[in-house]
């Protein structure tokens, strides 16, 4: 705008332009972040999903591994197989949830920690939820 003042071209005709553009450019701004607002709650809602199904199998494997006496595999090395991985994919998806509602992948970060914590939480709290179900 200062350099079409500058050139002589600060008409009411080029304001106008400028400043129609200016508008349009943030209500396509504003329409982005609504559109992607809800992509933003999609990941939360798939890691709490995998979380949960998993430590629920968990609890599962816990009584069909107590339940035979030659067992191959400790659930300790079982839980120490499966844990892990769960933690890194919700590490990852937060990332990518911050990438997808701000554009920036490094606002991810705290969507990551969010989850994180969120997954070590809900691992802890279905660990007790299982065991009540558990046989022995």
């Amino acid at each position: 705008m200062v350099d079409a003042i500058e050139v002589g071209g600060g008409t009411p005709e080029t304001l106008e332009t400028v400043t129609g553009y200016s508008e349009k450019l943030s209500s396509l701004e504003k329409e982005k972040k609504a559109t992607l607002r809800p992509l933003v709650i999609m990941p939360y809602i798939g890691a709490g999903i995998l979380l949960f199904s998993t430590v629920i199998f968990m609890g599962f494997m816990r009584t069909i591994l107590g339940s035979f006496s030659q067992q191959s595999m400790p659930f300790a090395e079982f839980a120490t197989l499966i844990l892990p991985p769960l933690v890194l994919q919700a590490y990852l998806t937060g990332l990518v949830t911050g990438k997808i509602g701000s554009g920036v992948a490094s606002s991810g970060f705290k969507h990551a920690t969010i989850l994180v914590l969120l997954a070590v939480g809900l691992m802890t709290i279905t660990g007790y939820l299982t065991a009540p179900f558990q046989l022995g």
